[in-house]
């Protein structure tokens, strides 16, 4: 799956997360009152990992619905013959 994505795509993405742990280290541990546990930590770490891994499935699915067409609306063909009550 990460084949299919340019060298710039990756390092935003390993960007992103890294920044996100840095962020999620610094809000619990050095900046907090009372500090997250160990285990609080690593499931909040998940929850942020799982929920941006799911951020950016569905926009990728978003956008590549969109590309090949799927979201058009259906051609509707009509044979121009009316009934008429005469």
């Amino acid at each position: 799956m990460l084949a299919a994505l340019s060298t710039k795509a990756k390092v935003t993405l390993v960007a992103c997360v890294g920044l996100g742990i840095a962020g999620i280290y610094y809000a619990t541990t050095i900046n907090a009152d009372l500090p997250l546990t160990e285990s609080g930590a690593a499931a909040m770490i998940i929850g942020v990992t799982l929920t941006l891994i799911l951020g950016v499935g569905l926009m990728a699915l978003i956008f590549f619905s969109s590309r090949s067409g799927f979201d058009e609306p259906p051609e509707v063909q009509s044979d121009n013959t009316t009934k008429r009550d005469e």
